[in-house]
């Protein structure tokens, strides 16, 4: 509170073995993955990539954890974008899959007066 947060907070994230956690430990394996039968009765809306986007200077992503894979780039401008599918492939997705929306952030909608 002495540095300006009423409410402070740690998120801590899983490990993504991606990235240079490639080399540190392993990578994802090509059984690491999400299946359809995984998805079924599953709430797609956990997943960032169902409802966002990410835009930077090379065009319009499906995810933040995903930016530097090539496929993971829908399109040049948003409406290239929305008219793009993405299938969830990587072994991240999975990382997403078993601890929900790991890039998001979350609130419970309390106020500054809740406790």
């Amino acid at each position: 509170k002495e540095a300006g947060y009423d409410r402070p907070r740690i998120k801590l994230l899983p490990a993504l073995q991606i990235g240079a956690e490639i080399q540190r430990s392993r990578g994802y394996t090509d059984a690491q993955r999400v299946t359809s039968e995984m998805l079924d009765g599953f709430d797609n809306s956990q997943f960032v990539c169902e409802h966002a986007r990410i835009v930077t200077d090379r065009g319009v992503h499906v995810c933040p954890i995903l930016i530097e894979e090539p496929d993971s780039l829908l399109g040049t401008d948003l409406q290239q974008a929305t008219q793009a599918d993405y299938a969830i492939t990587h072994g991240a997705c999975l990382t997403c899959y078993q601890y929900g929306a790991i890039c998001s952030n979350s609130s419970l909608g309390l106020t500054s007066g809740d406790s």
